[in-house]
């Protein structure tokens, strides 16, 4: 993992690019390095997850001649099978990881055929100085960020909005996104845009391209195009018994390419589905998957100290061994100063607040020196794993209606109806090119379920799971994999048949990972796991707070702020003001909150 900061303009000095490299410096400690050409300057940081002891290895790449340059955050997991096609080319390498793979591909096949080929999670920048031409590309499902901004044909990206932000002293708010965000069910807002008008995100799944002052977009990765009918049908007709084969074998493959790495391994255990899926398979599996024996660290969030909370799978996984080897307690004190922490590195308000208890796991894991995490996220949009997704495809009649999660809410306060033409343009694009793909399934609810694999795949993860897991995890020096976010995986899941996902009689979701795990007695479904959201819930009571003291007081009526999500999200933002605009840490709480917050 590594962060960068790099600009096309001639005007700020190198003092100016290093120190807005410190935003990025968590992002890769191990290794920083300051480039200057005469068509651009940067600011690389590394963390050394492959080939660490290489000097080689560090970032960013570039050819003896200094003609191409290669700015490169993530994995790309099946590098060792690309570097067999640079072989054959008689490439010769100087490392063992993927970076230099990437930059040889880049070189020798062009972007496209790069992006096809790759499989991983990446944020990176290509430079051809002899065509003064850049690219720079995100994974398909935005598990890495990037930014950028665009002035007077001055192109400036970077791994982290607060460089941007630091370099080019945008400071203007989008008062439209801030808007959408407080009103959105779920805190998200459209996948380019930010909180800064005039600092962007590159979508996953997009590449831009910049040369001689002409700046394009291009999509290169439509979910759709996964979708195959012919083996759509074929699986329909298989039993649900043989699917949990197939998929198996394809979690264990994806599993396998998410397992390079020099450095110790770890995992998030929540008592879920999903992680508990995950750490039965690198659990019992670990021989097929590493090659040899490989231990692998997990860790859990206790809250309260109150063990009765875990659901019999962590009880289970961790047995009589649970300790503080691989348990951290989580108490409400925690939570107000690590969301501050959060945001401060960030530079974007939270989205919800589960984070801040898996910051808190990424920071332990860290003082372990375990700097290699795995994670459950991912199934939940891949699979119709929220509940809401069940409930809307149940109640639906129209085509047209989105589940809460995806929803602004027409209550809100902050809800303005030409904000939401903005928001749902985007959503309503996504469903129409879905109805196109999948109109020819007869049944309304099996539409509507491909619908919603492919728009949270494609526009929740990278709005709020993906990016969330990148921020808690870089803010503390540690890599998180998602074996779940993957190609591989999405291709076998969007292809299954609905009784494989989602059985709407009885309100299951999953349905194809609950088979595998309970024909391995692995878990108690009438269990509920504890949770990570009960603090977020607890320090949003109106009660605790003065909002006639928030600087958004100014521009937003609080006054008449009920819903607790809602002031989570009002909490979140003003932390983000004060952090990033005011430098006022200070927030007005009553004498109840400021005693039981702070």
């Amino acid at each position: 993992m590594c962060g960068f900061i790099f600009t096309t303009s001639k005007n700020y000095k190198k003092k100016q690019i290093i120190k807005s490299g410190k935003f990025i410096f968590s992002r890769g400690p191990e290794g920083n390095k300051y480039i200057q050409t005469n068509y651009f300057k940067s600011y690389h940081t590394r963390l050394k997850i492959m080939d660490i002891k290489n000097k080689k290895a560090n970032l960013p790449i570039y050819d003896l001649k200094k003609n191409y340059f290669l700015f490169y955050n993530g994995e790309i997991y099946n590098f060792e099978t690309l570097k067999l096609e640079l072989l054959k080319k008689k490439i010769k390498f100087k490392t063992n990881g993927d970076s230099e793979v990437l930059f040889y591909f880049l070189k020798t096949f062009g972007i496209q055929k790069t992006l096809k080929k790759i499989n991983g999670m990446f944020a990176f920048i290509f430079v051809d100085l002899r065509k003064k031409k850049i690219f720079a590309a995100r994974d398909e499902f935005g598990q890495k960020p990037l930014y950028y901004s665009k002035n007077n044909n001055i192109l400036t990206l970077s791994s982290s909005v607060r460089s941007i932000k630091n370099l080019t002293n945008f400071n203007d708010l989008d008062k439209q996104n801030i808007r959408i965000f407080l009103s959105s069910n779920s805190g998200l807002i459209p996948p380019n845009k930010t909180i800064f008008k005039d600092i962007m995100a590159l979508e996953a799944g997009h590449y831009l391209s910049f040369s001689k002052n002409k700046f394009k977009i291009i999509k290169y990765f439509n979910p759709r195009e996964y979708f195959y009918k012919n083996k759509y049908y074929i699986n329909n007709n298989k039993s649900l018994r043989i699917i949990e084969k197939e998929t198996t074998n394809t979690i264990l493959q994806s599993i396998e390419l998410h397992s390079i790495s020099s450095r110790k391994r770890g995992i998030f255990l929540s008592g879920g589905l999903d992680s508990s899926l995950l750490y039965f398979f690198l659990k019992e599996k670990n021989y097929k998957i590493f090659k040899k024996k490989t231990y692998i660290k997990s860790l859990t969030v206790l809250h309260d100290k109150q063990l009765s909370y875990l659901p019999t799978t962590v009880n289970k996984i961790i047995n009589k061994q649970l300790d503080k080897s691989n348990s951290i307690q989580f108490e409400k004190r925690d939570y107000f100063k690590n969301l501050i922490n959060i945001i401060k590195f960030s530079g974007l308000p939270q989205r919800w607040g589960g984070g801040i208890p898996m910051y808190m796991c990424a920071k332990e894991f860290r003082k372990k020196n375990i700097r290699v995490i795995y994670s459950g996220d991912g199934a939940d949009e891949m699979l119709c794993g929220y509940m809401d997704i069940i409930k809307s495809i149940k109640n639906n009649k129209n085509l047209y209606v989105f589940p809460y999660s995806l929803e602004l809410n027409k209550n809100s306060i902050f809800y303005n109806d030409l904000d939401a033409k903005i928001y749902y343009r985007y959503l309503n694009n996504l469903r129409k090119q879905s109805i196109k793909k999948f109109k020819f399934l007869k049944n309304k609810s099996d539409i509507l379920i491909k619908c919603l694999q492919c728009e949270y795949s494609e526009f929740f993860l990278q709005s709020c799971t993906a990016i969330q897991s990148d921020e808690y995890s870089m803010a503390n020096s540690v890599e998180v994999r998602h074996p779940f976010i993957n190609k591989i995986i999405f291709e076998n899941l969007i292809n299954l048949p609905s009784k494989a996902i989602a059985n709407l009689k009885d309100n299951t979701n999953k349905v194809i990972f609950r088979n595998i795990l309970k024909r391995h007695n692995y878990i108690n479904h009438d269990k509920k796991k504890e949770g990570t959201r009960n603090y977020s819930k607890f320090i949003s009571q109106k009660k605790y707070w003065n909002f006639e003291s928030f600087y958004i007081s100014k521009y937003l009526d609080l006054s008449k702020l009920s819903n607790w999500k809602e002031i989570y999200k009002v909490i979140n933002l003003e932390i983000f003001i004060r952090v990033h605009l005011s430098k006022n840490f200070y927030i007005m709480l009553t004498p109840i909150g400021k005693k039981t917050l702070l």
